[in-house]
């Protein structure tokens, strides 16, 4: 539970938390996750349908080899229709593995870094989808840069307004690297969903992996961690694509906590970077209420917040957030010097 006196810079051994709870290779080659620079890790929970879409855009990766695609199933039952899905391929770079347990959301994406024993781990939720250039533009980026983390751009696909082959990529002509650091994220969460990231699995490893206790914003958390310590880019150019599902509406409670979390989380960074309560409170203000109503929009019309449990019945004019977020912009861009 996320309240006031949260430490999300704390380092929490999160992969421990199921240690009690093994896992089983169900098909593949396990001595492939040992010889390949990338793997690409998918966790799923009876959702074959989109799961399809994933491992197919995993296994056509164009002009880059040196990777396989590893499926860990967090539904424990043997001969489910996943699995079925699974054996109908008939490809070499695709393993399944099966947890003993069900491990929860991000017990399981925590398990897509714990199994695997390459340099670099893509995690691919199991409704994603991969374009066919994104390894071979990647890699080479990780390498030049030594890169611990790198987030490319995603592109959102609701499918209650057209098709997947209907979807337009914006041609990006000058795609930009640039490195984010967790001080950034005082008021937007840059990377957005992991899903589509390519990250170290010794950083991951490092911080502790994905926290449950930040239930829905744990991989929020655990991005902040990572840029506190490692090197964390973002790269403009669309390599994937994230899909919101037809009819998607989160429930109440879950969209509550969203702005819960997000709110002490950015508190947090902003009292890193020394900012006053006083200007802190107007920029959370702010943005709190901005945040409901685009979950609103693209989620939920019907959700209610109770404003009054962040001290913020009353949302604050854009015309004296903006300045505010002006002086926050400079202070973040000098500590950015320093550090």
């Amino acid at each position: 539970m996320v309240d006031a006196s949260t430490d999300f810079y704390k380092h929490v051994d999160n992969f421990s938390k199921f240690a009690h709870i093994g896992w089983r290779c169900i098909s593949g080659n396990e001595h492939l996750l040992s010889k390949v620079l990338v793997t690409i890790s998918i966790p799923t929970y009876n959702r074959p349908d989109t799961l399809k879409d994933a491992i197919d855009s995993a296994l056509a990766q164009e002009g880059y080899d040196d990777y396989c695609v590893m499926v860990v199933d967090n539904d424990p039952v043997d001969g489910t229709e996943t699995e079925q899905l699974i054996r109908s391929y008939n490809n070499d770079k695709l393993l399944y593995y099966k947890n003993n347990e069900n491990t929860g959301m991000f017990g399981n994406q925590n398990r897509c870094f714990e199994i695997p024993k390459s340099e670099y781990v893509l995690l691919l939720h199991d409704d994603d989808i991969l374009l066919p250039n994104y390894l071979k533009t990647c890699v080479p980026l990780l390498k030049n840069r030594k890169i611990d983390c790198l987030q490319p751009k995603k592109i959102k696909w609701f499918e209650d307004k057209c098709n997947y082959g209907e979807l337009i990529i914006p041609h990006i002509s000058r795609p930009k690297l640039r490195r984010i650091l967790d001080i950034e994220n005082y008021v937007s969460f840059w990377p957005g969903t992991p899903s589509g990231g390519l990250f170290r699995r010794e950083a991951m490893e490092a911080v502790g992996g994905y926290n449950s206790d930040y239930y829905p914003t744990s991989d929020y958390c655990t991005a902040i961690q990572l840029m506190s310590i490692f090197r964390f880019y973002m790269y403009s150019d669309i390599l994937a694509v994230y899909r919101v599902g037809k009819n998607a509406s989160m429930k109440q409670e879950i969209l509550e906590l969203f702005t819960v979390n997000d709110f002490y989380l950015k508190r947090q960074i902003l009292k890193k970077c020394r900012v006053s309560d006083f200007v802190s409170n107007i920029l959370l203000n702010y943005k709190s209420h901005a945040q409901v109503a685009g979950l609103r929009e693209t989620y939920n019309p019907n959700l209610t917040f109770d404003f009054s449990k962040l001290n913020m019945n009353y949302s604050c004019p854009r015309f004296i957030y903006i300045p505010f977020k002006l002086y926050v912009s400079i202070k973040v861009f000098i500590l950015k010097l320093i550090r």
